[in-house]
């Protein structure tokens, strides 16, 4: 078990002292280090009482729910994140759709504001023509009646 672990940790070690060079002697600490973390480890656990060991379990079990809590709400973070930036673009999409329609509406009028402008100006042509016809068979009229009057009176006369 443990001891056996750690007769062999330190017959290892032993072995790597006997070599010269430093990166060797940091490889043996490091290793002593390991053993005796790991000595410290199970020595702390054969020391706690029941109650302890189950304290110890609880506290894991909590942070294990913390963790997956804080999991749960930066994933949660992360997909209203998302939503933001898709609801972003939705609203760009429909600015750029507005101001291309408010483009095609503006056209729309100045083209109709053309027709409009012609439309009055054949409709000004056209009562001018009208009153000057009129005038010029007001004018045949009356001519035809002064002539209709002068051949009446050299008939009648």
């Amino acid at each position: 078990g443990d001891v056996g672990r750690q007769g062999r940790v330190a017959l290892e070690a032993a072995a790597l002292m006997r070599s010269s060079s430093e990166d060797t002697g940091a490889e043996v600490r490091e290793v002593l280090d390991k053993a005796r973390q790991r000595s410290l480890v199970a020595e702390a656990r054969a020391d706690l009482s029941e109650s302890e060991k189950h304290r110890v379990q609880e506290l894991l079990r909590e942070v294990h729910q913390v963790t997956r809590e804080r999991d749960t709400a930066v994933q949660e973070l992360n997909d209203s994140e998302t939503h933001v930036e898709d609801l972003q673009r939705e609203v760009a999409e429909v600015k750029r759709e507005r101001e291309l329609a408010v483009q095609m509406a503006m056209q729309e009028l100045r083209e109709i504001q053309v027709v409009v402008m012609q439309r009055d100006e054949l409709l000004q042509a056209t009562r001018t023509s009208q009153m000057e016809m009129m005038q010029e068979r007001d004018s045949a009229v009356s001519g035809r009646r002064a002539d209709t009057d002068k051949w009446l009176k050299e008939r009648t006369g």
